[in-house]
């Protein structure tokens, strides 16, 4: 006869063959099912039951008192004193409106009533999709993006012990849209034919021969160059590099020694990339820049600032340059985004035909 299964207690209990307290717990998950799992408490009977008490008074806190505007903007308070102004902004965004909307359509709404219903809601009201043959409403990636910087608020509330669960952690959300962004071997030089000179051409090699983010690359000033090394290369400090956990080291060749140079001659101080009135460049002057520049070339590949080092990542993996080494250079932790996001190998037919010759060599047909 088989062993009747003792009922999972409510408290403490310990494991046969096993030292240490644990604790079954109760928690929902994204949509809502509730899901039981076993948690340790540590290995003294009083330190178990201390941690059990502590564990249910930080529940009933939390369900009592916890309202979603309160928790957006601790969420807030933290990413303005740990993370770079630019990632502030980039979340304050989608957090401020959609606190502003809830305190509208629903005032006092506290994290455990709140549903995943709202924040579609929400995304439909403050910044609707584009429609075929309707003016205004956003791209899809600009909705996604919204959603998914209030979905971090809670998932950054769940990482602090704040709240047990997101309950907006599985929403659906409108589709990424991949574009193309890789230009085909031969139309880098188109591009050089229609910006002969100036500070924009600067710009453009500087992408296309560092593989940097073009962020990155509008932050160069004099102090990071170091040209009498062999090879010269510029190097930036974490706190100005996209994720901020260590400096970014680029080597300089081609053409680009010789060309931070002479605007590092010509501008000593402050940012050496620089429009023709003498100011740095902004992200949406580029972006200006490059859309003249896309409707002068009329490509069918889109011309953006990210072009290029899409560019240059493909262009490396076609002249079978290692992995790994492409990831250093471009500020990657791992190869996974340069085979993922940046793949456009699709636009390199002679690549692939080798590829396809190499997996069919010796076979009969």
């Amino acid at each position: 006869m088989a062993k009747k299964r003792k009922p999972r207690g409510s408290g403490p209990h310990q494991k046969p063959g096993r030292k240490g307290w644990y604790l079954w717990v109760t928690e929902k998950n994204g949509d809502g099912v509730p899901k039981r799992r076993e948690v340790p408490l540590g290995n003294s009977r009083d330190e178990a039951f201390k941690k059990w008490h502590e564990i249910e008074a930080h529940r009933q806190e939390i369900t009592a008192t916890a309202e979603v505007t309160v928790l957006l903007t601790q969420f807030l308070d933290y990413v303005q004193q740990h993370r770079a102004p630019a990632t502030y902004q980039q979340y304050g965004v989608a957090v401020d409106s959609f606190g502003d909307w809830l305190k509208r359509k629903k005032p006092g709404l506290k994290v455990n009533e709140l549903r995943r219903g709202h924040l579609i809601e929400w995304a439909d009201d403050r910044f609707p999709l584009k429609r075929p043959g309707k003016k205004g409403g956003y791209a899809k990636d600009t909705v996604r993006d919204m959603m998914a910087n209030v979905q971090r608020a809670f998932n950054w509330a769940v990482e602090m012990d704040l709240i047990p669960y997101s309950p907006i952690a599985k929403v659906k959300k409108p589709g990424k849209v991949s574009r193309d962004t890789c230009l085909l071997p031969g139309q880098w030089n188109e591009v050089l034919a229609k910006v002969k000179s100036g500070p924009f051409r600067d710009f453009l090699v500087a992408l296309r021969f560092t593989g940097c983010r073009p962020q990155e690359v509008r932050r160069i000033e004099a102090r990071h160059l170091f040209l009498d090394q062999k090879p010269p290369f510029w190097s930036l400090e974490p706190e100005l590099v996209k994720g901020g956990r260590e400096a970014r080291i680029t080597p300089l060749v081609g053409p680009m020694p010789e060309l931070v140079t002479r605007l590092a001659k010509q501008y000593p101080e402050g940012s050496i990339f620089r429009n023709r009135e003498d100011k740095p460049w902004t992200g949406s002057a580029l972006h200006s820049a490059c859309y003249r520049l896309m409707r002068r070339l009329k490509f069918t590949v889109r011309i953006g600032t990210y072009t290029l080092r899409h560019t240059f990542r493909n262009h490396a993996g076609a002249n079978h340059a290692e992995d790994a080494a492409v990831a250093t250079v471009m500020g990657h932790k791992d190869t996974r985004m340069g085979r993922t996001a940046y793949n456009h190998y699709y636009r390199f037919p002679t690549l692939l035909a080798e590829t396809m010759e190499k997996a069919t060599v010796g076979e009969a047909f």
